[in-house]
């Protein structure tokens, strides 16, 4: 499961040789050896990424797979600057260390629909202003091929994550290469979408509030 890809998961899934709930302890393992190590991380609540995993598990045993949703079981990870209710939206700025959003960003929203289980949320330069991915909260993302490498930025943490088998597959954010940059920094993919094809409800601004 370290490693695989969003469609090798739900190939399992479907033949049933794994469990929604097997599939995150074993990204949560990789990411407790690696992830942490490297800095990729921002926030993650494991007990609610099981209870997650458990109630897909219970949907996909009761339901026939053409019932099944696109994402159902499936980890995704979340960059800091979306927010994920009951999870940190620090921005890498210490004053928001306590900055825990009150509800789901629209895009996290649309995930939960899918079936998606949310997992870890990861790291990002301080204020999403660098093409670097370090704070003076969670430090500076490693890249995992060469760890005196940078993962890039803004969407570092997700895809020295994504790079590390610690995540099957994560949304980020880009206005001017902070998903393709790091993307080609750590040797995955990556995509931007068009304008107005990824919404900004619910997702932390410089000049917006960070608990809407």
């Amino acid at each position: 499961m370290i490693g695989a890809s969003i469609l090798d998961l739900k190939d399992l899934l479907k033949k049933k040789e794994v469990t929604s709930k097997q599939i995150v302890c074993a990204l949560a393992s990789q990411v407790a050896d690696v992830g942490v190590d490297l800095n990729l991380l921002a926030d993650a609540d494991l007990e609610k990424s099981l209870e997650e995993a458990e109630a897909a598990d219970v949907f996909m045993k009761n339901n026939s797979y053409d019932k099944w949703l696109p994402l159902t079981g499936i980890p995704i990870s979340i960059k800091d600057n979306l927010h994920v209710k009951g999870m940190l939206t620090s921005f890498g700025l210490c004053s928001k260390i306590n900055n825990f959003a009150k509800e789901d960003s629209h895009v996290v929203n649309v995930l939960r629909k899918l079936g998606a289980v949310i997992f870890v949320k990861t790291n990002i330069p301080q204020a999403i202003m660098s093409m670097e991915s370090s704070n003076n909260l969670w430090g500076n993302t490693l890249n995992p091929w060469n760890h005196t490498k940078t993962c890039g930025g803004s969407s570092g943490g997700e895809a020295g994550l994504v790079a590390s088998g610690c995540s099957a597959g994560g949304i980020g954010s880009d206005i001017g290469g902070s998903i393709r940059a790091p993307a080609s920094f750590c040797g995955i993919f990556g995509l931007r979408p068009s304008r107005r094809r990824f919404s900004l409800m619910g997702m932390a601004i410089l000049s917006g509030n960070y608990n809407y």
